[in-house]
């Protein structure tokens, strides 16, 4: 594909193009067996179709025009059972395509998903999720029919165009002179047209991903689009693309329309000058009237099997786009992979200590310079810290969502490079600012992690989460249905449902990380006083800026710069930093109530 988006269409990019097939040739491979038997069906039916005009010249020279009724009826037997079993060919190669199929396309998707598992988060937010959605979806599907069906098909095309040769050539070598000048036309007919409609293609395909992305966003963000007015906008939008997709169409059909009525007028000319030389060559007693009738359905075949190949060849380079896609995900870096021999302790204490940890996103940018700090088995401790500093960023590296550019990252006495990626997050939970819920009931979102779990736990860990009561004022209380994204509940609800998730797991250490930031104060109060309570031998993490939650923790974290942390209580550090006293002063002015004049503490 050229730079501006265009398909090029030259033997350089069609052997790259056959390269992927290639490099993607291993899927099938693996159905061999089905694939053998994919081409001997598909030369079955070649060669069935190959014999029935040789049966019809027979039965015209031998039956009709000898007269000889018994020869007539034996050779249109002959081909009615050759039809038969052609059916029956043609049949079994397409339930044996639609299996090899799906297989290579489950194959395929095992492995992308596989590799999705394990590609940084940075590839996914680089990408819309329409963008993700429809590599996974529609491209794998687009590469799973190509790597079972294109290649195949162009093998028994011309392995049927080089039969269709021979055997005219020995019916009459003369009218193959002229089939190979109608051949070279089609050529120049097709090199002109393909490479204009390919180009329509490509470019409807890419106004089709557009207007899924567009989709995507409007239904991802419904509440913010009616709420702001926006939403008639994206609709506006999308109708755009499907105007543009509209002409795009037009086009299309006007570049088929004229490609296909000169095709349809050259092979009419071409068919006409056949059996118009033909005939003279019947007339004269050169060519048998069956054998002119023979030539004439060969010939039939024959452009057939050349539009075939031909659609085949563009299709290739089509194709060829998803196979890119797809081989850009199997080709990720995945920055973070597993070790063979990773640990996965059964359990783990829940000590977490940094030492002289180095991280950056990018490599000009540093978050984090030469940081050192540790946080004791079961410490209740706040992490906090001005907006942008990197708390969220500690936690992805103790999940190891990131890996570290220098120095080491511990979790339980444990490297946590050293250890599987189950094992971590078996070990870990964490509550996000922005709650993950799916449409289904609470019960469903709160038991996600164990779908057997008693009725009982989950009433639990909604109590600790202090969700219980709004729960059971639901319509049809656990058993009912959050919508999409929970839309049907406030943000401080979802927020309350995906702690009591994460809370239903008992994890040994516990990360919330800004997620009671729709939460009022006093209901905050209680959740962190629940989980105190309850998860007295766990180590727990509070991402918070509210001074509620950091005065009801053992310690407090506060993250300054890159490389520098200062740990204590919240009244020692109100009293020795003075960022830290500058972080928390607005809420400390909202504290005290203005009585005429004066203001007396509330």
């Amino acid at each position: 594909m050229k730079e501006d988006g265009r398909i090029e269409f030259s033997l350089p990019h069609i052997k790259k193009a056959a390269g992927l097939f290639s490099r993607f040739g291993r899927y099938a491979l693996r159905y061999w067996k089905f694939e053998s038997l994919l081409l001997l069906t598909g030369n079955i039916s070649i060669v069935l179709a190959l014999i029935t005009p040789y049966l019809g010249k027979n039965a015209l020279d031998k039956g009709i025009l000898a007269k000889n009724p018994v020869l007539f009826i034996r050779y249109v037997l002959i081909a009615a059972v050759v039809y038969f079993l052609r059916i029956i060919a043609a049949s079994g190669n397409d339930f044996v395509k639609t299996y090899v199929t799906g297989k290579v396309r489950l194959d395929l998707s095992r492995n992308v998903l596989k590799k999705l598992d394990l590609l940084p988060l940075n590839f996914f937010r680089s990408r819309s999720t329409g963008e993700c959605i429809y590599r996974l979806h529609s491209d794998i599907g687009a590469t799973s029919g190509a790597i079972v069906t294109t290649l195949p098909n162009i093998a028994l095309a011309v392995f049927k165009l080089l039969a269709i040769t021979v055997v005219i050539f020995f019916i009459d070598w003369k009218i193959l002179l002229l089939i190979a000048g109608y051949n070279l036309l089609t050529v120049l007919r097709m090199r002109f047209f393909t490479p204009r409609t390919a180009e329509l293609i490509q470019l409807g395909y890419q106004k089709s991903q557009d207007a899924f992305k567009i989709l995507n966003e409007l239904f991802s963000n419904i509440y913010f689009l009616k709420a702001s007015g926006k939403a008639a906008h994206m609709l506006r939008k999308y109708f755009g693309i499907l105007v543009e997709n509209f002409r795009l169409d037009m086009s299309n059909y006007k570049l088929r329309f004229f490609s296909g009525t000169l095709s349809s007028v050259s092979d009419r000319i071409f068919f006409g000058l056949i059996g118009f030389i033909g005939s003279l060559l019947v007339i004269r007693g050169e060519l048998s009237l069956g054998s002119l009738a023979a030539i004439m359905a060969y010939i039939s075949q024959g452009v057939s099997s050349y539009g075939a190949i031909l659609g085949a060849g563009r299709q290739l380079i089509l194709n060829g786009i998803s196979l890119r896609r797809v081989t850009e995900v199997l080709d990720a870096d995945t920055a973070v992979e597993e070790k063979k021999d990773a640990k996965e302790p059964r359990s783990i204490e829940g000590r977490i200590e940094f030492k002289g940890v180095s991280f950056g996103y990018t490599k000009d940018k540093s978050v984090f310079d030469g940081i050192n700090f540790f946080i004791q088995p079961k410490a209740k401790v706040a992490l906090v810290g001005h907006s942008g500093c990197g708390k969220t960023t500690l936690l992805n590296l103790i999940l190891r969502l990131y890996d570290v550019d220098r120095g080491a990252v511990f979790l339980g006495g444990y490297d946590v490079r050293d250890l599987r990626f189950r094992s971590i997050y078996s070990h870990i939970g964490i509550t996000p600012q922005q709650p993950f819920l799916l449409n289904e009931t609470v019960r469903y979102n709160i038991a996600y992690e164990n779908p057997k779990m008693d009725i009982e736990d989950v009433v639990r860990a909604a109590q600790l989460a202090e969700a219980h009561d709004f729960i059971e004022g639901l319509p049809k209380g656990y058993e009912t249905v959050v919508g999409e994204a929970g839309c049907v509940i406030s943000q401080g609800q979802r927020q309350r449902l995906a702690i009591a998730r994460t809370l239903a797991r008992r994890p040994k250490v516990l990360m919330l990380d800004e997620a009671l930031s729709s939460v009022d104060s006093e209901t905050e109060s209680k959740i962190i006083a629940n989980i105190r309570d309850a998860f007295r031998d766990s180590t727990v993490i509070i991402v918070s800026h509210r001074i509620t939650a950091v005065k009801m923790v053992d310690l407090v974290y506060f993250l300054e710069g890159s490389g520098k942390m200062t740990v204590g209580i919240h009244g020692q550090l109100t009293g020795t930093s003075t960022a830290y006293r500058d972080l928390f002063a607005p809420q400390a002015e909202e504290t005290k109530v203005t009585v005429g004049d004066s203001k007396v503490p509330a």
